[in-house]
């Protein structure tokens, strides 16, 4: 979702430190980023799969563990 808010191809950056490495920052201005886009609260499924764009399908086969899909 943070690569999502900055515009980049979310699909291929899963990882955070994929991520830190394209925008090319620290670690601290990675918390900033953390901190600036997301909620403390808990992302319903519903809410994951709007913001990127996705089915509720595509996210259990594409992004969620096996452990998490329950």
């Amino acid at each position: 979702m943070l690569a999502k808010a900055r515009g980049l191809d979310w699909s291929r950056l899963l990882k955070l430190g994929d991520l830190q490495k394209e925008l090319q920052v620290s670690l601290e201005q990675m918390l900033e980023l953390v901190e600036e886009v997301l909620h403390p609260e808990p992302y319903s499924r519903d809410e994951i799969c709007k913001t990127l764009g996705i089915s509720n399908e595509q996210l259990c086969e594409n992004i969620l563990s096996a452990n998490t899909q329950h």
